[in-house]
Order: structure tokens, then sequence, then C-alpha cells
């Protein structure tokens, strides 16, 4: 048994040495090249049209306020794209009165 043992360690450290001498320079799992990274122009530009979910968080209200809006046809630049498909085009929903607080309207409620 202590034959059979040692056989298998001499095998084992043969096996090592060899792949050593065949790939001398092997570290490990190989990383794909890294691509030149472009440089960086500012922030990424915002999308044009937003889902109901975005709109709500750009607002900072609860998305039902956003779905109520859009159902009462309170909301401007809705595109219904499908039955549960809805986006938002962002310049609308910025110069609209929605998410704004009831006393920076002035009285004639422009």
């Amino acid at each position: 048994m202590a034959v059979r043992i040692n056989a298998l360690q001499e095998v084992s450290s043969q096996v090592d040495r060899a792949s050593r001498t065949a790939y001398p320079n092997d570290t490990g799992p190989k990383q794909p090249p890294r691509a030149a990274e472009e440089p960086a122009e500012g922030p990424s530009p915002q999308p044009e049209m937003l889902t109901p979910d975005e709109a709500a968080r750009l607002l900072r209200v609860n998305r039902k306020t956003i779905y109520a809006a859009i159902r009462d046809k309170k909301l401007p630049g809705v595109l219904q794209l499908g039955p549960r498909a809805v986006r938002i085009r962002r310049s609308a929903l910025l110069g609209s009165g929605l998410g704004q607080p009831v006393g920076s309207l002035n009285r004639s409620g422009v």
C-alpha cells in the first residue's frame, strides 16, 4: 500500500512539473483583454420617454398618483403603446403642474 501511495505522489509531482514547463506563464484563469475605455463626456443623457414608475420617482410621488393622473387625463405627454405599456414624455412631465406643492400655483391656477 505504501508503494502505491508513493507511486501516486510521484506521478502527481511529475504532472505538476510537466504542466509548469508546458505553461510557464500560466497564473490561472485567463481574463479577457480590457477594451480601451472612452473618456467620459459627462453624465449620460436622460431618456426622453419614461415609464410610470420612473415618472413617479422623478416627481417624488407615488406611482398610483401617476396612474390616476393618466386615467383622469391630467398628465400631458402620455403615449399608450399597448393595453399595459405606457410611456410619458419627460419634457411634458416636467412642464406640468403635477407633483408641485399647491402653494406654488398662483390664485388663477396657472
